[in-house]
């Protein structure tokens, strides 16, 4: 089915410094948010308003795609370790 595809397209509405904004990107990082900011002692939107107070990238769903692989990708380096 198409819309279970992991390509598929998702939005989730957050809060960034209390203001509502809409993230698109795809299913699978909108799956994985919560458990990123959850990993980090956080809700999701003090997670995606930390993200956004990045320098750097200044397209907010880019910024925070960084951040869940590289959450993903530090979590597998401690257990090989």
């Amino acid at each position: 089915m198409l819309s279970d595809h992991p390509v598929t397209l998702g939005q989730r509405t957050v809060r960034i410094d209390g203001r509502r904004t809409t993230l698109v990107m795809e299913r699978y990082f909108l799956s994985a948010l919560g458990d990123v900011a959850t990993g980090h002692g956080l809700t999701v939107d003090q997670f995606v308003t930390s993200v956004a107070a990045e320098d750097g990238l200044k397209a907010i769903g880019a910024k925070v795609r960084l951040r869940i692989v590289s959450y993903y990708r530090e979590r597998e380096r401690a257990l090989m370790h």
